[in-house]
């Protein structure tokens, strides 16, 4: 069952760690808590099962003007932000920003998830309604897959691509991931969902990257990649997510680049999931913007996809993608996970959206919307991800809001299962759109299983 988190103002906050939104399986009201740490039943998602799920969170904060803020998706309770699912940004806009983070969870029956928001010194802002939280079990316990967070800071960096090494495995049911370089490889032809978030530290000048490499190709148009042209200079962290089709013995890492930074490096608070989603059939693409799309003020779709593979491009398209509009249509109805990645550039001046909209509707109430007013000039990074119910026939599309200049994201989406069909749909889908990558997946449609929560617009 879908659930509905509604509020009928946008609280204001003081320095702590904040409950931000909760995945019940009824509709409920939630007051927000200013409390530090305090949890309250309605703010949790509580697994009913054992088994793999999948998180994602995509807050919006108004009004930060100082200090550091932080969005960590949490086990009960422990806001840890080492253990690979937290985000942070020492220089947040001052109108409003987004944090998107999402990762795996191994949980037992009665387990259960909350996220968290922490500000450093700021007294005055604000979680706003337009945030979104949402999660489903993928799989059994013991489905092939890991959880890490990176044991120490990286060296020093200077400039070009340096591969992130050195993890430590928060929960693993694989042999197939290296820890010492940080590299997984895959066991079986298969699909597999990935999370992949860094924060960089010390980033003062020129533009960073973020790419999930395959088969150590580091094609910056590969669907899985992000670049900020500005980044935060104490700390700022990089978040993908996507779902790859691969064959046995390909390969993924984690790769991180300067163009012009002498005096930089990872910082443990690092994250690296995947776990292997089996798949029966193949609905849905993966797709690369074909050249850039120059856009003024408003709304507008983002439209004209590749989806042929290549060497260093894993892509495809079932058919259920057009490739010309941009519309990926539902060919059954279900749960679909959703993620976009986007690169905006010549985008000085006012304030900028991302919504993977249904039907053409561009709630940004949705869960699955981003917005900042203050991103960098040259080229920025936005990212939204999570999970989105689709009937027969939807469709899904990505929609960017004023002075937007798209140069090279990408889609992909892809089918899977992970057990038999139960009620009166054949399959639910995963839907995973990443705008430099999406993907959708199929899964057994199990209404206790499959939460999504936002605050909506008042």
């Amino acid at each position: 069952m879908l659930a509905e988190i509604l509020v009928s103002t946008v609280q204001p906050c003081e320095p702590a760690s904040l409950i931000v939104a909760n995945l019940p399986r009824l509709r409920a009201f939630l007051p927000y808590s200013t409390l530090p740490l305090r949890q309250a039943t309605a703010a949790r998602f509580v697994a009913t099962v054992d088994g793999t799920y999948s998180f994602s969170a995509n807050i919006r904060i108004d009004g930060a003007t100082t200090g550091t803020f932080r969005a960590i998706i949490a086990k009960l309770g422990k806001n840890d932000a080492n253990l690979g699912r937290a985000a942070i940004n020492s220089d947040p806009s001052n109108s409003y920003d987004n944090i998107v983070i999402g990762g795996l969870f191994s949980l037992k029956k009665n387990e259960y998830v909350s996220v968290f928001v922490y500000s450093g010194s700021d007294n005055s802002w604000a979680v706003n309604h337009e945030s979104g939280f949402s999660g489903a079990y993928v799989g059994p316990v013991n489905q092939e897959g890991f959880q890490a967070d990176m044991a120490a800071d990286s060296a020093t960096h200077g400039t070009g691509w340096f591969r992130t090494e050195n993890w430590r495995q928060i929960w693993s049911k694989t042999t197939s991931f290296a820890t010492a370089t940080g590299r997984y490889t895959a066991p079986a032809d298969s699909a597999y969902l990935i999370n992949m978030n860094a924060r960089i530290d010390s980033g003062a000048t020129g533009y960073f990257r973020m790419i999930t490499s395959w088969n150590n190709q580091r094609d910056v148009e590969n669907s899985m990649s992000a670049m900020d042209g500005n980044i935060a200079s104490s700390y700022e962290t990089f978040v993908i997510a996507g779902v790859l089709q691969l064959n046995k013995g390909d390969y993924i890492e984690q790769y991180v680049y300067s163009n012009s930074d002498n005096s930089w490096k990872v910082q443990n608070q690092a994250g690296f999931s995947v776990t292997q989603l089996h798949q029966q059939s193949a609905i849905g693409f993966r797709a690369d913007k074909t050249g850039d799309q120059s856009r003024g003020t408003g709304w507008a779709t983002v439209s004209n996809w590749n989806t042929h593979k290549t060497l260093s491009k894993p892509l495809w398209n079932s058919g259920s993608f057009n490739t010309v509009t941009g519309t990926f249509t539902a060919p059954v109805e279900g749960i679909y996970f959703v993620s976009a990645n986007v690169r905006f550039s010549s985008v000085c001046g006012s304030y900028q959206r991302l919504v993977v909209s249904v039907n053409a509707n561009r709630d940004p109430n949705n869960a699955l919307h981003v917005m900042d007013s203050e991103p960098a000039c040259d080229y920025a990074n936005f990212h939204v991800q999570g999970f989105l119910y689709l009937k027969l026939h939807d469709s899904a599309e990505l929609y960017v809001y004023i002075n937007v200049h798209v140069q090279s994201p990408s889609i992909h989406m892809l089918s899977l299962t992970s057990g038999p069909p139960l009620h009166i749909w054949p399959l639910s889908l995963l839907l995973y759109v990443l705008f430099a990558g999406t993907h959708l997946l199929l899964l057994p449609f199990l209404p206790q299983w499959i939460i999504s929560a936002a605050i909506p617009l008042v």
